[in-house]
């Protein structure tokens, strides 16, 4: 993204100056955007996340600058009247575990959390409640939705694309855009 961002022509996406990754790569995709590329997907990734080490320091640093990254690109995107362009779709490839093991860390877990935001969202907030920390699966969160049904609601009614290719017919779309 880094080279990429020195090609495109700023349309005033500003937001994204002064951040770490991915700011200045959201920014970019905000330019791209914002200039009227007609791309379908975007990519942007932020890394660190594997902790099973001293994990509370490093989820809060990261965690803060993908907070401060995302509410730059939707703020630019909202100022000038394109939040309903994107769909902004935030996953990770494995989950964790409730429990901290013995390095300050969590281990890997079966359950995880997916973030989509946008203004084409039928409605706004958590599409699911939160898990009972005390109703634990073998240590594990329990989960509600299993998140290809998200992935087929994004396909299917974002990208125009059948899911049951991609994923299988098991894993019907949701309401949610």
């Amino acid at each position: 993204m880094a080279s990429l961002g020195r090609s495109v022509p700023r349309r005033g996406a500003s937001r994204g100056n002064g951040l770490p990754p991915p700011g200045r790569d959201l920014r970019v995709v905000a330019d791209l955007i914002l200039s009227g590329v007609k791309t379908r997907v975007f990519y942007v990734s932020l890394s660190g996340f594997d902790t099973h080490v001293r994990q509370s320091n490093q989820q809060a640093r990261l965690l803060g600058q993908y907070g401060e990254a995302v509410a730059a690109l939707a703020m630019d995107l909202q100022a000038h009247g394109e939040w309903d362009s994107p769909l902004i779709l935030t996953f990770s490839e494995f989950g964790r575990r409730v429990a901290e093991n013995a390095s300050g860390g969590t281990d890997h877990g079966k359950t995880n959390a997916l973030w989509l935001l946008g203004g084409r969202l039928r409605r706004p907030g958590a599409y699911n409640s939160l898990p009972e920390l005390q109703q634990l699966d073998g240590g594990d969160l329990p989960w509600a939705v299993d998140l290809r049904q998200v992935y087929a609601s994004v396909l299917r009614d974002w990208l125009a694309v059948d899911p049951g290719p991609i994923l299988g017919p098991d894993f019907a779309p949701l309401p949610l855009l």
